[in-house]
């Protein structure tokens, strides 16, 4: 008859090794999480020291051959727009036609240089996707020459003033373009006072859907602001200093309750996505 197999028993060596191997795993994986956050933290404070310096003077190839000088388009510009972007880059793709829609309204004020910081992106690929896209504003490839722009990611959007200076800098998309328009115009206009502006971004959604009409309360030590998300789950709040907001969600449409918070709306990012839970 045969004999039964039994449970074969690993070699105590074999095993030692293994969890050698997953305790290694494991510590690299803390020391990538570690580095990962301190370039984070790096990058944001690059982003704040940026705000209200000087804008060193800049020349881009752009995709038309006419090129695109920073102080030339200051001579009769009261805004310029810099946005560092990948042709393969999806939340770039989103903010774009947004982007295009103000430039529309107020190209007689202001200009939008986007410059693709992908070294792999050739000025014929980014020429193709201006095209694709239908857009109007300048476009090209970043140098050396757009250094100074301190990005963590694709888009990083640096708004410079008349003056020259840095007055927004952010990473991350800017997808509606309602909040585009109010940033872009409070540079515009005699009343306009020199002062930096900082973008937060509020979203309240499940797994599945946008929720509406969501109240939160933002704090960041004495500074609280109450806020309801608009018809499409969305809240922006301009400030003239940084803020590093938490939420804290107040009131909720019916069947819905608060549930997870993903991160706290600072100067890097801007953002805050509130997930809701469906009762």
């Amino acid at each position: 008859m045969a004999k039964e197999p039994g449970k074969r028993k690993k070699h105590p060596i074999l095993r030692a090794v293994l969890i050698i191997l997953v305790a290694l795993i494991a510590f690299g994986g803390i020391k990538l999480y570690n580095a990962y956050k301190q370039y984070e933290k790096d990058n944001a404070d690059a982003q704040v020291a940026l705000m209200g310096t000087e804008v060193p003077d800049f020349t881009v190839k752009t995709t038309d051959g006419t090129g695109f000088n920073l102080s030339e388009a200051l001579q009769d510009k009261e805004v310029v727009v810099l946005n560092v972007f990948a042709t393969w880059c999806g939340p770039c793709e989103k903010e774009f036609p947004e982007f295009e829609k103000v430039y529309q309204k107020y190209s007689d004020k202001m200009v939008i240089v986007a410059v693709s910081g992908d070294e792999d992106d050739t000025l014929d690929a980014v020429a193709d996707y201006k095209a694709s896209h239908s857009l109007s504003f300048p476009m090209g490839i970043a140098e050396d020459n757009v250094s100074f722009v301190p990005a963590s990611g694709f888009p990083t959007t640096v708004i410079i003033d008349r003056n020259g200076k840095a007055v927004f800098c952010q990473s991350g998309t800017i997808p509606r373009e309602e909040a585009f328009e109010a940033l872009v115009t409070s540079f515009m206009g005699d009343s306009y006072e020199g002062k930096p502006v900082y973008l937060y971004t509020i979203i309240t959604h499940t797994d599945k859907v946008y929720v509406p009409n969501v109240s939160v309360r933002l704090t960041d030590g004495d500074d609280v602001e109450e806020i309801t998300t608009d018809e499409n789950g969305y809240y922006f709040l301009m400030k003239n200093e940084p803020h590093v907001y938490k939420a804290e969600v107040t009131a909720a449409p019916e069947g819905y309750t608060g549930g997870t918070i993903d991160g706290e709306a600072g100067p890097s990012s801007g953002w805050i996505t509130i997930k809701l839970k469906e009762k």
